[in-house]
């Protein structure tokens, strides 16, 4: 005989309380020992368990807080209604110490994480100096400044130095430096390594090289010739990469003839990248280098296609980058410097890929003849805000996030010309 099936019910949940009253009864749980705190407090001074002279009851501190604040209850006394000039003594004095703190950490911890020689001279004693308690300088600070408001600012200002350092010099260590985009036809490849291996020694680990043609119109007009630069490039990236490993360079190119030479501080952990933006380049990129970098002023559209020429081998630890002019608020102040890329005939495809129809010719024509005018007409709202990432910080995270979308590992911020603007385009893009 086959049982009959059994249903479950569940008892009905009662009614939860209404939202007012969930709210009221979470504040009274919160409240409760203070409130209890209190009521022992004041009944311990009334009985005399505490003596009054000592702790006065919460009753006698709020008598006399709303005579300091109000002055209504005893004007003739001391510092009847005076809360407001003991505000304002406190106010100034932490604005005071918290300033000059903050500007000499910040100093001092930039100088720190850029120079070696800094660091050595200062950084050992800080390390030290940081560990003692802001508390334990207050005897030294009576002494040295005696009563007033001096040692309250010296001893603000002492605590927020070593935050404000330690902030500092942890973003200096980390900030990579790069050296963009680095011609081999204006700089042998051997003194391009050189100089990069120069400043991997003062920033180890940090350093990028970034090799890169040029744009044809701008070397011609320099009056430098740059006879095939895929050639030019992949030999430059040859000498650069068998500096950096520590070997003598032996490279006999078309363009360049390099032997006997090796870096005298030996090899160097320097990645290798190649500034592109056309197919036989990025191919170049993908094939012989660490990574590559979009040229600025490009189409989200653009960056997708290059990335899909710059492909690396599968498994290889590959970097891709590109360069994105922003600018938050006003936008005009990028028109001209994102017009003077694009005129190139080399971004004929970027434009294309742009959408709005850019007439290089023209544009180039403008630049040529300095007809700002016709530049700022030719390069138009829509043009910027398909080649940048512009306008308010919604605009510009949106934008800097459809770059990421289409393959970017690394955006990296152009046409900021202030460290506020540059904090504020981070903060839009991270917010």
């Amino acid at each position: 005989m086959t049982p009959a099936p059994v249903t479950s019910v569940a008892a009905p949940s009662p009614p939860a309380p209404p939202k007012d009253r969930r709210r009221a009864l979470l504040l009274l749980q919160y409240a409760v020992f203070p409130l209890a705190l209190l009521i022992v407090w004041q009944v311990f001074s009334e009985i005399g368990f505490v003596r009054r002279n000592v702790l006065p009851p919460p009753t006698t501190v709020l008598a006399i807080w709303y005579d300091l604040i109000t002055g209504a209850t005893d004007a003739a006394a001391r510092y009847s209604g005076t809360w407001l000039d003991h505000a304002w003594a406190s106010t100034w004095r932490v604005f005071a110490g918290f300033g000059w703190g903050v500007g000499l950490g910040i100093v001092i911890g930039l100088l720190i994480g850029l120079s070696k020689i800094v660091e050595r001279m200062f950084d050992p004693t800080i390390q030290v100096l940081r560990n003692i308690p802001v508390t334990a300088w207050v005897p030294l600070s009576l002494v040295f400044f005696g009563i007033g408001n001096a040692p309250a600012v010296f001893l603000i200002g002492l605590g927020a130095a070593t935050v404000a350092a330690a902030i500092a010099l942890g973003a200096t260590k980390k900030i990579k430096v790069a050296l963009m985009a680095m011609s081999p036809y204006s700089t042998h490849p051997v003194y391009i390594a050189m100089a990069a291996a120069t400043l991997d020694e003062m920033f180890p680990g940090r350093v990028i090289l970034c090799l890169g043609a040029g744009a044809p119109m701008d070397l011609k007009a320099a009056g430098i010739d740059s006879p095939k630069p895929l050639v030019a490039i992949r030999e430059a990236a040859r000498i650069c990469s068998a500096l950096f490993k520590g070997e003598m360079a032996d490279v006999q190119g078309e363009i360049f003839k390099v032997s006997g030479r090796r870096l005298a501080n030996g090899g160097r952990d320097i990645p290798i990248v190649i500034a592109a933006s056309r197919p036989n380049m990025l191919k170049l990129a993908g094939k012989a280098t660490d990574g590559v970098l979009i040229s600025a002023a490009t189409s989200p559209a653009f960056v997708k296609a290059c990335l899909e020429q710059a492909a690396p081998p599968p498994g290889t630890r590959y970097l891709r980058a590109g360069i994105v002019y922003t600018r938050l608020g006003p936008i005009d102040s990028i028109r001209r410097p994102i017009g003077f890329v694009l005129r190139g005939a080399h971004h004929a495809e970027n434009v294309r890929l742009g959408g709005t129809g850019l007439d290089q010719a023209a544009l180039a024509a403008a630049y040529a003849s300095e007809n700002w005018a016709e530049v700022d007409r030719l390069v138009s709202d829509e043009v910027l805000r398909a080649h940048a990432a512009c306008g308010t910080p919604q605009e510009v995270k949106a934008k800097l996030a459809e770059y990421r979308a289409y393959g970017l590992d690394e955006v990296v911020i152009g046409g900021m010309d202030t460290a506020e603007g540059i904090a504020s385009a981070l903060k839009a893009a991270t917010s």
